[in-house]
């Protein structure tokens, strides 16, 4: 599939902090029917954004980046006209993306190059971006496995879409973890997972006595794994 940016970066108003505009974006996209002239207007000036002038914390960065895929993919679900709740072409992963300062961020960039600092896709055996790829500096200190609950693909079992702001971040990611695990996953009594939505099934802690396992456990087991 051929590459395509979502925007055209207008003239850049420096009134407005990053972290709002992603917040704003993703309003706008979950509220949109259509790739809406607001849609356009507000994907076009985050695209003026120079990576400098990203959040400086890691908090910051993790609730914008997740912001921003959210909306990047409600864009393209509208763009491409996919099916909500349907499986999602993979090409569409590395087709619809954002020009932000001057560089293209895919989704798959996003989430495998910037989120979870460079590592990797399941399955895969290379990073992302090279080594001296502007992009990397856009990425957080370090990478925070629990994002993988934040992030939605338009799947079925996606974790619902939420507005992420620095200053809750930490408790955001506890509650769509947990949220996630109540949700879509089921243990037998073996500690075998039976369900677990976009995770792999595992077994963990085989033979240990009933009610010690919890499913916030399990999902910070997987999340581990996932990352």
């Amino acid at each position: 599939m051929r590459d395509s940016s979502l925007n055209t970066p207008s003239a850049r108003d420096p009134r407005v902090d990053a972290l709002a505009q992603s917040s704003a974006l993703l309003a706008e996209s979950r509220a949109a029917q259509v790739v809406s002239p607001e849609l356009r207007a507000l994907a076009d000036a985050l695209g003026a954004l120079p990576l400098d002038a990203l959040p400086p914390t890691d908090e910051g960065r993790v609730a914008f980046w997740v912001n921003v895929y959210n909306a990047l993919m409600r864009h393209a679900v509208l763009a491409f006209d996919l099916r909500a709740g349907a499986r999602v072409p993979l090409g569409v992963f590395q087709r619809a993306s954002y020009l932000i300062g001057g560089q293209r961020f895919s989704l798959h960039v996003i989430e495998h190059g910037v989120l979870r600092c460079n590592r990797p896709a399941p399955f895969t055996l290379w990073r992302p971006l090279r080594p001296r790829d502007p992009r990397t500096s856009a990425a957080p200190s370090r990478f925070d496995p629990r994002v993988h609950f934040a992030l939605n693909c338009a799947a079925a079992s996606c974790p619902p879409v939420r507005d992420y702001r620095a200053e809750t971040l930490d408790a955001s990611l506890d509650l769509a973890t947990r949220s996630y695990v109540q949700a879509e996953t089921s243990l037998d009594d073996a500690f075998q997972v039976l369900s677990g939505g976009a995770s792999a099934v595992v077994v963990v802690a085989a033979g240990r006595p009933s009610g010690v396992l919890t499913k916030l456990d399990l999902l910070e087991h997987l999340a581990h794994r996932v990352g």
